[in-house]
């Protein structure tokens, strides 16, 4: 097949079926046709065209099921060619989704390996409008793909098990469609086209090489095919590895989180830069800091400063009590915060964990059908694909953090205060350290025991690790045919039917290593030094393990960028943990296509869909022991999920061109489409929609669609086990750090001073109900109890939810200008308002707590009865598990230009197009229970984002020029603005009286990619620049965006591999 990469004939034809309906294209649109034979003037069409039995000349644009003779579509449909794609340097299937101008809110994507994902890790998933993952339908060929991934529940399809470079194209729908693809269609539909063209042998090469190192991409593919008289078969396969990338990678991660602000002036100051004698300068946060113990009646942690104190507690120094403190009077503060023995993420440990993991993914594909030419000329058909996900992450950095009681032999608090005076005597209530302190006494408070102190620690080896493995199998067969004896029957013609049935199956898994907190518990809590000095531990309690005395207090521990166990201790505490992962999904389907009638005034045919469906989700996640249980330490339990449901289904669509061919009236078609739906747990719903296209006259289109949608709640929602883990919270009953008088003495509890307390009469009232006294809790013992607390958290499925409903509408005008036969100039723009009811989510531990005490509201009841506290009046656990929490919208305006040239210059002919697409967000609130908050314009929604590509193409040549916008956003923290004083003034006097307020905003944000590609023949060499101008990631506060790493807003879009050479190759015989 030649390459000929200049068709304007194509190029002419898609222009006229844009201004049919279909929206301008997202990704190369202009070029989508370059690569067809030049016999043929076709437009291209999706994957499922021929279904149903449709006539070669009819195609199938996704959101509707009818066969048309055209590319046209009521709702915004954008369509992104996979050559194009890679051609302008994406080559990833998420980079060629989330790069959308639609592809608003977070997108999950390889940056997000330091958090727990509802996928697990090295998943990646594409939302539209800002919705979420879960309401973006993902299909591949026009049939609905399964959830894939390990841990918990996944809830969506991972992108990554899709292979890359065997997509001939992506037909993106930007409106809800649950009327023609059922559940989980709110936001929109991305069908994934995968190539059927395969006649011969062909060998597929790309490579992608960051400058900085790091991130190296490389991508192999082969496939075969044939084609006969009757049918075809092909096969393909595709393998790719992306080598990891560490945080000292990339410059602009600066080695370290940096608390930034910005100044009257634009000049950016930084929070952190410490100007105490001794403490290293720069611009580094101190926390999270390591290598420390806290003490409680004291005045908090101690640093370890090995073979020296200044406070007397061996090997360990105070660093500031009320000023800097400088014990061996030598002008420097003892303990400096910024060394990376002390401030982890400057140690090189933590510089060489992952920013990106490192994966491997392997995909086979193979399809085909056969005509018989018997019997309404059935035809067998099937597909069948294979993917397997292996993906390292290294993510050093967990905290040990773990109390030592006091009998512990090793504390350093530990000494011998019985009477007895006898040094050793195991009769002691207290077993001595020899090398022990009296540390209350050095506190100025020598009463009693100090009781548990907490080492604060980095161990390597622990949580640091992980190796996932996902595997997806999918196989779709069915039979499609004619149906020759309805024509004519009742004025029945063209019908067709298909039958099919998929199966799907996934697994996931997850092995990692972490410490074994029973076994740790046993060991700290029956320590004992013995007579002989030896340690032992375990006591008379039953063991499977023998118990191994752990020194939590060790040199060995106390290292920069993170200590080690003993081999027999790391024996015994490091425990192997790992999840197990099955989704299957079965799926039958029926459905016949034809035309029921012809208008009686203009003989336009009036065509039907009828079908039904039958779906079954099963779930089936299955932790280890140890992990079910919450066994390990600092690491939340999780007990999987379990569980199966039926979707029945059952749709219609009508479709016609009421009017056409009259003066004023170029076309008049309507669309409309119902589907009925039972799932086994939660019921039937009915959706709709509705849809029409007007074009008064050729070169002039009006396009709008109504419709509802819905979406059950998935497996996760549904399944979810349920787990526990411990998080920081502040409670608002315990009284306020402000609102007390202290004592001046550790032994005594400070009073209650009413003057200072701001809270509000509902929050004391509030407490009171719950039985609390929120004029004491806190402050009636010693140590007084501080407000921020570290409880239990409950996550989980809900039997109880509600499924959500949505409805969206969309109008558009499309104008293809016919003035000038000089250039092909088409532009359109879309409207979009969407409104999720009901939308199911797990509400934040401030979600909670704010519903409770703070935000006065009929719901207030419901959230307090998730909020336990124990016969102390303390919060013991808090409930977050799902519940249907409100409202989300999503409204903008869509707007593409397409131009379109043919020129000559130095007596060769050119084409030049030129494909602009602008999305503009007008409003995105999320609502819980009546208080909105309105996400337009922040960091991860902003206001506009768009995309530009330039072809420019002559004989076997085509440059092209992509180019990314992602505009400014700003968070709208209540009074943000110049109100602060600058920090800092004694290392920067200049800023004296000047105001400054926190980086919570970005920058309009662009970045350029180019290629050249050369098709000579069979063969097509392509070599480009991927962030031509190397521009970094915008940098924030990291209080500014809700996940961020190291200053780098995740999930937004920026580009994180800095300056890359791309190439690919393709070479048919």
């Amino acid at each position: 097949m030649k390459n000929d990469i200049a068709a304007p004939r194509r190029l002419a034809a898609f222009r006229r079926a844009l201004a049919a309906g279909a929206s301008v294209a997202a990704i190369g649109l202009a070029s989508l046709a370059l690569a067809q034979d030049d016999d043929v003037d076709q437009i291209p069409t999706s994957g499922a065209e021929d279904q149903a039995g449709g006539a070669p000349d009819e195609i199938v644009v996704t959101g509707s099921r009818i066969p048309r003779k055209e590319f046209s579509s009521a709702a915004p449909v954008q369509v992104v060619q996979g050559d194009i794609a890679r051609e302008s340097g994406l080559l990833d299937i998420d980079e060629i989704l989330q790069t959308s101008p639609q592809a608003t809110g977070f997108q999950i994507d390889q940056s997000f390996a330091p958090f727990v994902l509802d996928n697990g890790p090295g998943a990646t998933q594409v939302a539209f409008r800002g919705l979420d993952p879960e309401r973006t339908l993902v299909l591949i060929n026009g049939r609905r793909m399964a959830p894939a991934g390990v841990g918990g529940a996944p809830t969506t399809p991972d992108l990554t098990l899709i292979p890359t470079i065997l997509i001939e194209r992506i037909e993106n729908l930007f409106d809800g469609a649950s009327s023609v693809y059922g559940s989980d269609a709110i936001a929109g539909v991305s069908n994934v086209i995968l190539r059927r063209d395969f006649d011969g042998f062909q060998i597929d090469a790309d490579a992608a090489l960051p400058l900085q190192g790091g991130g190296e991409q490389y991508t192999v593919a082969a496939s075969w095919g044939i084609t006969g008289d009757n049918g075809f078969i092909g096969f393909g396969a595709e393998y790719q590895t992306n080598n990891r990338v560490a945080r000292r990678q990339r410059d602009y991660l600066g080695r370290c989180e940096q608390e930034l602000y910005v100044d009257e002036n634009g000049e950016i100051l930084n929070q952190d830069i410490d100007y105490n004698p001794g403490v290293t300068i720069n611009e580094c946060v101190q926390f999270p800091l390591t290598n420390r113990i806290f003490i409680p009646l004291g005045f908090g942690s101690v640093y370890y400063t090995p073979g020296t104190s200044n406070v007397g507690i061996p090997n360990f120094s105070e660093t500031q009590l009320g000023g800097t403190f400088d014990f061996d009077g030598d002008g420097l503060q003892d303990v400096d915060f910024k060394d990376p023995f002390y401030a982890y993420d400057a140690s090189e440990t933590a510089q060489n964990g992952d920013f990106l993991p490192s994966n491997q993914t392997f995909s086979i594909y193979a399809y085909g059908e056969y005509e018989t030419g018997k019997a309404g000329n059935i035809t067998p058909f099937f597909e069948a694909m294979y993917s397997n996900r292996q993906t390292q992450q290294y993510t050093p950095g967990a905290q040990f953090f773990n109390n030592v009681p006091a009998t512990n032999p090793y504390n350093p608090c530990n000494i011998d205060l019985a009477d007895n005076g006898t040094p050793g005597d195991p009769s002691d209530d207290y077993p001595i350290n020899p090398n022990g302190v009296n540390c209350l006494a050095i506190f100025g408070v020598n009463f009693g025991s100090i009781g548990d102190i907490q080492p604060i620690l980095n161990i390597n080896g622990d949580r640091d690790a992980r190796d996932v493995e996902v595997s997806q199998f999918r196989f779709v067969g069915g039979l499609k045919g004619e149906l020759p004896w309805l024509d004519g029957v009742l004025g029945f013609e063209g019908f067709t039917w298909e039958g099919s049935a998929s199966y799907s199956r996934s697994t996931g898994t997850d092995v990692f290593q972490g410490i074994d907190q029973d076994r740790l518990e046993l060991s700290l809590n029956t320590s004992v030094r013995n007579p002989d000095g030896s340690v032992t531990c375990g006591g008379a309690v039953p063991q499977t393990v023998p118990c191994v005395p752990v020194n939590l207090f060790a040199p060995n521990l106390y290292v920069e960028g993170g200590g080690f166990l003993t081999p027999e201790e790391a024996a015994y505490l490091f425990v192997p943990a790992d999840f197990t992962t099955t989704v299957e999904q079965t799926l039958a389907q029926v459905f016949v296509v034809g035309d029921i009638a012809k208008l009686p005034w203009n003989d336009n045919p009036l065509s039907i869909v009828l079908g039904g469906e039958w779906r079954e989700d099963a779930i089936d996640s299955r932790p280890s022991a140890i992990v079910r249980d919450g066994r390990l330490h600092n690491r939340a339990s999780d007990r999987g999920a379990t569980g199966k449901r039926d979707l029945y289904e059952f749709f219609t669509e009508l479709n016609a061109d009421i009017l056409s061919d009259m003066p004023g009236v170029e076309l008049l078609n309507v669309n409309a489409a119902a589907r009925w739906t039972e799932e086994s747990n939660y019921g039937s719903a009915w959706t709709y929609s509705l849809k029409g296209i007007y074009k008064p006259i050729d070169w002039l289109t009006f396009r709008g669609t109504y419709g509802t949608s819905f979406r059950a709640p998935n497996a996760r929602e549904q399944f979810l086990l349920g787990g526990t883990g411990f998080n920081n919270i502040t409670d608002p009953c315990i009284v306020p750090l402000a609102a007390r008088i202290p004592s001046g003495n550790p032994a005594v509890p400070p009073t209650y001073d009413a003057t200072q307390d701001a809270r509000s009469a509902f929050t004391i009232s509030q407490c009171q109900a719950q039985g609390v006294d929120p004029f004491s809790l806190g402050i009636t013992t010693a140590p007084e109890v501080n407000p921020i607390q570290n409880v239990e958290i409950l996550t989980g499925g809900s039997d109880q939810l509600e499924d959500e409903e949505s409805r969206a509408y969309t109008a558009g005008i499309v104008v293809d200008q016919p003035w000038t036969d000089a250039f092909g100039l088409t532009v359109s723009a879309t409207y979009y308002d969407v409104l999720v009811k009901d939308s199911v989510e797990e509400p934040g531990l401030s979600d909670v707590l704010d519903n409770c005490y703070e935000i006065q509201s009929g719901a207030s009841d419901g959230f307090c009865t998730r909020v336990t506290r124990d016969m102390d009046g303390f919060i013991s656990l808090l409930d977050t598990s799902f519940i249907n929490i409100g409202r989300l919208t999503s409204r903008g305006v869509d707007y593409n230009l397409l131009l379109t040239k043919e020129f000559e210059a130095g007596g060769r002919p050119f084409d030049l197009s030129i494909d602009v697409r602008l999305s503009q967000l007008l409003e995105q609130e999320f609502e819980v229970l009546g208080a909105v908050d309105d996400n337009k314009g922040e960091t991860e929604a902003p206001t506009w984002r768009g995309n530009a590509n330039l072809l420019l193409s002559t004989g076997d040549y085509r440059m092209n020029w992509f180019t990314r916008w992602i505009g400014k956003g700003a968070e709208d923290e209540p009074g943000l603005g110049f109100d602060l004083a600058c920090p800092d003034p004694a290392v920067r006097p200049n800023a004296t009286g000047v105001t400054c307020q926190p980086v919570y905003f970005t920058g309009n944000y662009f970045v350029h990619n180019v290629s050249l590609t050369w098709a000579p023949g069979d063969w097509v060499f392509t070599a480009g620049l991927r962030n031509v101008f190397d521009r970094g990631p915008e940098l924030v506060d990291a209080d500014g965006v809700l996940t961020s790493v190291y200053n780098v807003p995740v999930g937004v879009g920026y580009e994180l591999h800095g300056r890359t050479a791309f190439m690919s190759a393709r070479m048919a015989f």
